[in-house]
């Protein structure tokens, strides 16, 4: 636009349509707006749809808690028993338009204090297994502010990135009888049956 530019900060391309994200690009979109939501590009208007407020932008990254926050609500909805299943959370329908990437571990605490607030308003919402398979995770100290999952008994972890056996210390405010690690370069360490079992003395099963 004349006198004005965007610059993105996030961007996905798309078979029908592209997307990108601005922060704090209020004159451009005001010209937008005055130009009715086109873009004249060559001789071809280009007709764009604008989401006001899409996320939050904290310390040089989006922090989009309502999409997390919407992403859990949905998976606690679709819960079958007591399982909630975390498995593959990036692709989450909520996060088209979004990468929320829970092997970074301020990303992993932002969902873990989301699902934390959300099963205090909603009590009886009970989880006793936990799957969290495939997600790149390689921190578990997020799961520690989980402090109302006092029942979760089983944690299923297949597939994540946890290096160090001091990271499943992070697990023992649960009172796990199972926990699955297989697929994670910890599963080499040759002591970390040991190392589990010391540390989880209800641990009926554990795959490594």
């Amino acid at each position: 636009m004349e006198n004005e530019f965007f610059i993105p900060i996030a961007y996905k391309n798309g078979v029908n349509q592209d997307t990108f994200v601005v922060h704090q690009q209020g004159s451009a979109l005001e010209r937008l707006f005055i130009n009715q939501l086109q873009l004249k590009i060559d001789d071809e208007l280009i007709d764009l749809t604008v989401k006001l407020g899409f996320a939050n932008h904290e310390n040089g990254q989006i922090n989009p808690i309502k999409k997390i926050e919407d992403a859990l609500t949905r998976c606690l909805t679709e819960m079958e028993g007591s399982t909630l299943d975390l498995s593959n959370f990036l692709r989450s329908q909520e996060f088209f338009h979004l990468k929320v990437l829970i092997s970074n571990k301020a990303n992993f605490e932002v969902v873990c204090d989301a699902l934390e607030r959300i099963l205090t308003m909603h009590p009886q919402k009970q989880i006793t297994h936990l799957k969290l398979s495939n997600n790149r995770i390689r921190f578990l100290s997020p799961l520690r502010k989980l402090k109302c999952c006092t029942l979760i008994e089983t944690i299923d972890l297949i597939g994540n990135d946890i290096e160090a056996t001091e990271e499943v210390e992070n697990l023992k405010h649960f009172r796990l009888k199972r926990l699955t690690l297989g697929a994670n370069p910890v599963a080499s360490n040759e002591n970390l049956h040991e190392t589990i079992t010391a540390i989880f003395p209800h641990l009926i099963f554990c795959d490594i």
